[in-house]
């Protein structure tokens, strides 16, 4: 089944030792925590501002030797190990859909070396973004993704891509609605982080890493979840919103 669910599961947890967050719109007014790091502040203009081919290239500059890339295509998850074959797949992302480009709406920075150090090393970038393309002689489409960049001594080492791959290679909507997924992540996500925040998001991490069947591993989560819990989901008919335990454990659980 083509399908891929990006769910985004308030805790009470943020993303991981250090956190900070900020609304993006344009090159200007680049938060401290970005502007300090080079890097982080290139991968942004990057985004926002290259398309296509151009995209591709820049990325591929900051790409380490042993970068590993984890990719949602639909039914699996394709892992890509080493920068030629990431460069590939970069090239054949930007050739199949004609000006690619990721809009970043939101985005979040955590680990180690952020708030301290010349290198935000073992850092993690999180982007929340509209993609679109444009390919000749057809109406333009769009869809939601979520990259998570890891950096370490100015490269990238670690690139996971999640996108809604059914209105990426079915649907092709020419509009998404993505308001109410920038709302979930600015009433929950806060700036600064708690001793139990990291606890919760150390156990999540734990259970995804873990192999175990799925029935198993929702069960452990769902003690962890509380009532009030929100959740937004990617589904061919659209981005569905689920509020509380009631309606996301039926879909899930």
């Amino acid at each position: 089944m083509l399908r891929c669910n990006y769910i985004k599961i308030i805790l009470g947890c943020a993303l991981a030792l250090v956190f900070s967050f900020h609304a993006f719109s344009g090159q200007s007014n680049i938060p401290l925590t970005v502007a300090q790091y080079p890097v982080f502040q290139q991968i942004l203009d990057i985004y926002n501002n290259k398309s296509g081919q151009e995209w591709a290239q820049s990325m591929s500059q900051l790409l380490d030797p042993n970068v590993v890339s984890l990719s949602w295509s639909g039914q699996q998850t394709d892992t890509l190990n080493g920068r030629e074959k990431i460069i590939s797949y970069l090239n054949e992302q930007s050739t199949t859909y004609h000006k690619l480009q990721k809009n970043v709406g939101r985005f979040m920075i955590a680990g180690g070396g952020v708030g301290g150090g010349p290198d935000p090393y073992g850092s993690v970038l999180v982007l929340f973004y509209e993609a679109s393309t444009h390919p000749a002689h057809q109406k333009p489409w769009v869809w939601s993704g979520c990259d998570i960049i890891t950096i370490a001594h100015g490269k990238i080492v670690d690139w996971r891509v999640q996108e809604d791959t059914y209105m990426k290679k079915v649907k092709h909507p020419e509009k998404i609605h993505m308001e109410r997924e920038y709302a979930i992540i600015d009433k929950f996500w806060r700036p600064v982080t708690t001793t139990n925040d990291k606890v919760g998001m150390a156990y999540l991490l734990d259970l995804k890493r873990t192999v175990m069947p799925t029935a198993s591993r929702g069960k452990l989560l769902l003690k962890r979840m509380s009532p009030a819990t929100e959740q937004s989901t990617w589904e061919p008919q659209d981005i569905l919103y689920l509020n509380g335990l009631a309606e996301i454990k039926p879909l899930f659980f």
